[in-house]
């Protein structure tokens, strides 16, 4: 079974860049409190950047917000 896609918390975009020079088939959504580190990762390949208002004080909670709202 293959995912539809790859998601990952990031503050500073390392672990959607690290991701994405193994050029996955499915997109990357990278989940950052950072504006500036959403616009970053938009010239990286396969990244979709999303901001979240919130910072990762509670990761587990950012990501099951987050997976909430990309499968809608």
């Amino acid at each position: 079974m293959q995912s539809k896609g790859i998601a990952c918390l990031s503050r500073y975009g390392k672990s959607a860049q690290s991701i994405s020079s193994c050029r996955p088939y499915q997109p990357i959504f990278c989940i950052t409190p950072f504006a500036e580190t959403a616009r970053l990762m938009q010239i990286e390949w396969g990244v979709i950047p999303l901001v979240t208002k919130e910072d990762f004080e509670n990761r587990d909670e950012v990501f099951n917000k987050a997976i909430e709202e990309l499968l809608k």
